[in-house]
């Protein structure tokens, strides 16, 4: 039997319907796209997890819910997490 993979939560991006931008995401006009870069999953998948994707919706329960039920969680992303925590995660 096949050993089971891990599961790992990934967080993506939001792109607001209301957000100005040359050339639009592949999308009906007037919603928002959830986004997340490739090389998040592929890496994942590579180091022999699986990796499952949640939009970040501001909802206590679905965030806890959403934690519970991976193994792990990357919170993607760069600048704005920093600024959200108020804290560095780097030197």
């Amino acid at each position: 039997m096949a050993k089971k993979k891990k599961t790992i939560a990934l967080t993506g991006y939001i792109i607001f319907r209301d957000k100005r931008l040359g050339k639009r995401p592949c999308t009906r006009e007037g919603q928002d796209v959830f986004l997340s870069a490739m090389d998040y999953p592929r890496a994942v998948l590579a180091a022999g997890g699986f990796p499952v994707l949640y939009p970040p919706l501001p909802d206590q329960d679905y965030i806890r819910r959403a934690v519970e039920t991976a193994d792990g969680v990357i919170l993607t992303g760069g600048a704005e997490i920093v600024e959200a925590s108020g804290k560095r995660s780097f030197k």
